[in-house]
């Protein structure tokens, strides 16, 4: 079943969106700035389960670690992400977390995932940091995760 790709021009437009369910095919368009037009979302369902070579990410993608207001994360399909550690301090209010069919994904929290971009003062290097970002953490579902080590 096809649907329709969705654009930032029409996501600008929907500030106080708070639900928002999304595959590789219908949100190629959407920049990184996702989260200066969304600043209401709470609930994010990101699925890169698609066939299709062409419209897949691979990993998560950057712009969902802006969403500072999510909630709920539901995250399925990312083939290519080893470890989510080093992000969640960016999202403070996170009480879902459903992680769905990474097959390679080892750590929830590594200190070896931060980028170059991130530097010590804004990201926990220490893994028990990692996991005090997550204290509002209400619900936890893994499945379809072969690698992963929870600490």
């Amino acid at each position: 079943r096809k649907c329709a790709r969705l654009g930032w021009k029409l996501l600008e437009q929907l500030p106080n969106l708070i639900d928002l369910h999304l595959d590789p095919e219908s949100a190629v368009l959407l920049s990184s700035q996702v989260s200066t037009f969304l600043p209401s979302l709470k609930h994010l369902y990101l699925g890169d389960n698609n066939v299709d070579e062409e419209v897949k990410w691979g990993r998560v993608p950057q712009w969902v670690w802006g969403l500072s207001q999510l909630e709920l994360l539901h995250l399925v399909g990312f083939t290519e992400d080893i470890s989510l550690g080093g992000l969640w301090q960016c999202l403070p209010k996170l009480r879902w977390l459903r992680i769905y069919d990474f097959l390679n994904l080892k750590s929830v929290v590594d200190v070896n995932n931060i980028t170059p971009q991130q530097n010590e003062t804004t990201c926990p290097t220490d893994a028990k940091q990692q996991i005090a970002c997550l204290s509002k953490l209400e619900h936890l579902a893994t499945s379809g995760c072969p690698a992963l080590h929870l600490p």
